[in-house]
């Protein structure tokens, strides 16, 4: 036969014993594997129907080992493997573990409250209410932040308005970047005027960000000032101590050290609430912290 004759080509037949077999490790790697995933369904279906009206609660670092076992032991039996011995099960049992716990959620641990009194000064933080006030709202606040706006000019009036004298508000700096420390400095020296000052100077961050709109540049800072009529030589000796800058940078490292990323961040009575929240999420804190003192809140409308 030459290289050029066609030759028909005929599927190969390998003797029995050189076909590829399965190998008793894969067998037993097949197997692990099946088992696995049944004992997990059955540990998912415990938990799931264990017939326990409260909220199941998982540790992620434990599970039932009692609950695995039995799973584990009942799935080994299901698949038929008969040849059960401990070092197996406890290779399933381990896999288990760990399958199930990368599947639950991390639960997220529940804050620490701050000690109400730790939360501001009395003689260096401006506030709308009374120091000994029942509920003590303390804000960390950045003057170009589009959410601290909206808290101000919607949701904070409406709580100073239902609370009455039940509630204080305090405002602690928070700027965001280098670049915003000049406006908290300003607000800052705003207050070395008095409280009212204060808010006759703030208040207008959060109205320009949807009525003039202007941009936050000299000029516009000028107008603010006129407008909160601050004393110019009083506001110009404040800019030139380093007392209210060292105030600023003191209440953002304090922000920082109490978990604070971002504004707004709240501290109602020292409980932590992060972002600018639906007043009545709000108000659901300010009166299970009123009645915890035994006072009644203010009936909603």
């Amino acid at each position: 036969m030459t290289e050029h004759q066609r030759v028909d080509a005929q599927p190969s037949v390998l003797p029995k014993d050189l076909k590829p077999q399965q190998s008793n490790h894969q067998n037993a790697a097949l197997m692990l594997t099946a088992a696995i995933f049944f004992a997990l369904g059955f540990v998912i279906a415990a938990i799931a129907f264990s017939g326990d009206d409260k909220e199941t609660n998982v540790s992620s670092s434990s599970l039932d080992s009692v609950v695995v076992n039995n799973a584990v032991r009942s799935t080994l039996e299901a698949l038929n493997i008969v040849d059960i011995d401990d070092e197996y099960t406890q290779r399933v049992n381990i896999a288990v573990q760990g399958t199930f716990m990368a599947l639950t959620p991390t639960v997220t641990p529940t804050p620490t409250p701050i000690p109400v009194q730790q939360t501001f000064s009395q003689s260096e933080d401006p506030i709308l209410g009374e120091f000994d006030a029942p509920v003590v709202m303390v804000e960390f606040a950045s003057y170009t932040c589009g959410f601290c706006g909206r808290f101000h000019r919607e949701t904070l009036p409406a709580l100073l308005e239902h609370y009455g004298d039940q509630l204080a508000f305090v405002v602690r700096n928070f700027p965001r970047s280098d670049s915003e420390i000049t406006l908290n400095v300003l607000a800052q020296c705003a207050y070395e005027q008095g409280d009212e000052k204060f808010w006759a100077f703030t208040d207008q961050f959060w109205w320009n960000q949807v009525e003039s709109q202007l941009p936050l540049n000299d000029q516009t800072i000028n107008l603010f000032i006129q407008n909160a009529q601050l004393d110019t030589e009083q506001l110009n000796t404040c800019l030139a101590d380093e007392q209210s800058l060292n105030k600023v940078l003191d209440d953002r490292q304090v922000g920082l050290e109490w978990g604070v990323t971002g504004t707004p961040a709240f501290f109602i009575n020292g409980v932590p609430v992060v972002g600018a929240q639906p007043l009545a999420y709000f108000q659901n804190i300010i009166d299970d912290l009123l009645r915890q003192q035994g006072i009644e809140p203010p009936s909603r409308t």
